[in-house]
C-alpha cells in the first residue's frame, strides 16, 4: 500500500506526525509527503523499525527514480507534478 498525503497550512503537523505513524502501524509500504509550500515531495519507505527515506525532491533535486516495489520504479519530477 502506498499513502500520499498532501499538505496544508492548517493540519501539516497532524499529517506529519500522527498520521505517519498510524500509516506505519497500518502496514503502509511507502509514504510519500508533498508539500505544495515547499516545493517538495519526500518519499519513506516503511522498514518495521520506522519510516526510511527513500527519496526527496525539491528545487534542488527536481527528480529522482523511485523503487515502488522490487519490479518497479517511477520517475518523479517536480515540475510535472507541482506546476506553477
Amino acid at each position: 500500500m502506498l499513502v500520499v498525503e498532501i499538505l496544508s497550512r492548517s493540519t501539516r503537523s497532524e499529517d506529519t506526525v500522527r498520521k505517519s505513524g498510524e500509516y506505519l502501524a497500518g502496514g503502509a509500504e511507502q509514504y510519500w509527503i508533498v508539500d505544495p509550500l515547499d516545493r517538495s515531495i519526500d518519499v519513506f519507505a516503511n522498514r518495521d523499525s520506522g519510516w526510511d527515506a527513500l527519496a526527496r525532491i525539491d528545487e534542488a533535486t527536481p527528480q529522482a527514480t523511485v523503487p515502488v516495489t522490487s519490479a518497479l520504479a517511477v520517475d518523479v519530477r517536480l515540475a510535472e507534478l507541482l506546476e506553477g
